[in-house]
């Protein structure tokens, strides 16, 4: 990793032009309000993506995921965001590469993890991926 200085900077620079490159619309760093009791929490997903049906996917971006641990814990976080929004994917984004996730109920099931080296390759496949998802 180290491509990039940080995580705004790589969403500037890949994300963002990818979403618009797909044709989709996005918001970042959309809250995601949550209570737990009488507490009021607010997190803030890093891209929710839509196209005019609705809700596509939610991107969870990380600067580096270099090992297990890393990736484990960026899942976790978009599966909270996903689960709060009922959104039945996500999608982890690093430098490093893509990993597409689909939910059954509250577990995660990895479909695809495309590397940095084969994005440009599997890029349409990609998006496919993502708007089948949103329809099952």
């Amino acid at each position: 990793s180290g491509q990039y200085e940080t995580e705004e900077k790589f969403e500037d620079d890949v994300l963002e032009p990818l979403l618009r490159h797909w044709g989709f619309k996005f918001q970042r760093q959309h809250p995601c309000n949550f209570t737990i009791g009488t507490q009021y929490h607010t997190c803030f997903i890093d891209f929710l993506v839509r196209d005019p049906k609705g809700t596509v996917t939610l991107f969870e971006d990380k600067i580096k995921i270099l090992n297990d641990v890393q990736l484990q814990n960026a899942v976790s976080q978009a599966k909270s965001y996903s689960l709060l929004l009922g959104i039945n994917n996500f999608v982890i984004a690093s430098p490093e590469g893509f990993w597409i996730y689909k939910l059954d109920k509250s577990n995660e099931i990895l479909l695809e993890n495309i590397s940095s080296d084969e994005f440009k390759e599997k890029e349409e496949s990609m998006r496919e991926l993502i708007l089948k998802l949103r329809n099952n």
